[in-house]
């Protein structure tokens, strides 16, 4: 194997499998990535068996042949390197890696341990935005538990006529939805899969989703983004949604957050809980023993409710949220709230003291 690649190139290229190949491996070479020198360019394939990445590059082949080199160490050379042509000489087992007056010589491991890249038999394909995707995945995330197995994933999901993505920890739920006709499906991403495949999405305007078994694609052209789906149960998100109720104040989501940011300075460490109490003002209050503070915010509403939340993950809700005025459902002191803007957002209550 002999071929030639511009460094910015390859360093670009590199920079993708960073998130999920580790040094240290238990599988030794899943901490490496596979590199196929082919006529008119290479193929850069990485994996952790449960996120596998394949995409190709522009690059002067003067030998076809494959090599695994460790992911970190490859991209961390190839950081220092000056910005010039970058080349790669295989011999047995060993490749040397070239650049103006620099010369290295890195052990591979064999080609034939790495895995073979993951096939799928679709049962179902669906063609969506990048950016529809994305916006999905980031208003979401926020609420995935990943020290939980039953509550480390996204459930993203599409009935025919709408597509849905929900996530939960256990005390709060996050549910966006866009109406747009796909095939049927419904399929599970851990929080790390979310992530790799968010990045993937930042440079794609559209991508192609085929869901199989046991893997789900998500291609474009010469680049094929491949996770392992999960298979936990997920709780019935429609059912807690729909027994969901409260009178329904609007309040002015900027004015909001602050003053939760400010009030929530003087909250208990361990709960982080903010009291919310409704009348013709909302009052927002915090008390622990290092202090209490409490600020009133105007709202349009004038039902009498108290109920405590977790101020974070009020927080993280309104973070995502895009309109000037949100919608802010509470029933009782011990029922969960509700928050309605581009997504809804359900927290469940704290007792207050």
């Amino acid at each position: 194997m002999n071929f030639e690649i511009k460094r910015n190139v390859l360093l670009k290229a590199l920079q993708k499998f960073q998130g999920f190949t580790k040094e240290g491996h238990a599988i030794a070479v899943l901490s490496n990535v596979l590199i196929d020198a082919y006529e008119n360019g290479i193929q850069i394939t990485a994996t952790n068996l449960e996120i596998t990445l394949r995409n190709c590059y522009p690059a002067e082949v003067k030998k076809t042949g494959c090599v695994t080199l460790p992911s970190k160490k490859l991209f961390e050379l190839v950081k220092e390197l000056a910005d010039e042509t970058v080349e790669f000489r295989g011999e047995k087992g060993f490749v040397n890696v070239n650049c103006g007056k620099f010369k290295s010589r890195i052990s591979s491991l064999p080609v034939e341990s790495f895995p073979e890249f993951p096939k799928i038999d679709a049962t179902a394909q669906a063609k969506i935005q990048s950016s529809l995707l994305k916006k999905m995945i980031s208003n979401t995330i926020f609420s995935v538990d990943e020290s939980h197995i039953s509550f480390n994933f996204l459930m993203f999901e599409s009935d025919g006529e709408k597509v849905t993505m929900v996530s939960t920890d256990g005390h709060r739920l996050s549910i966006v939805e866009n109406e747009i006709s796909l095939d049927k499906f419904k399929i599970q991403l851990t929080k790390q899969s979310a992530i790799e495949l968010f990045k993937i999405l930042c440079s794609l305007e559209e991508v192609i989703i085929n869901i199989g078994n046991n893997h789900a694609s998500f291609e474009k052209n010469d680049l094929n983004f491949v996770v392992r789906l999960q298979r936990e149960k997920f709780p019935n998100y429609e059912s807690i949604l729909s027994s969901v109720k409260g009178d329904l104040f609007q309040i002015n989501r900027e004015t909001l957050v602050s003053a939760i940011k400010r009030v929530s300075l003087c909250s208990d460490d361990l709960s982080n809980m903010v009291k919310f109490g409704f009348e013709d003002e909302l009052t927002v209050t915090s008390n622990s023993e290092g202090g209490e503070a409490s600020e009133k915010v105007e709202i349009v509403g004038s039902s009498e409710k108290v109920i405590g939340l977790n101020a974070k993950f009020v927080l993280e809700a309104l973070k995502v949220c895009e309109n000037e005025i949100i919608e802010f459902y509470v029933e009782a002191e011990n029922k969960p709230a509700l928050i309605i803007d581009n997504g809804k957002y359900v927290i469940m209550s704290m007792r207050v003291k």
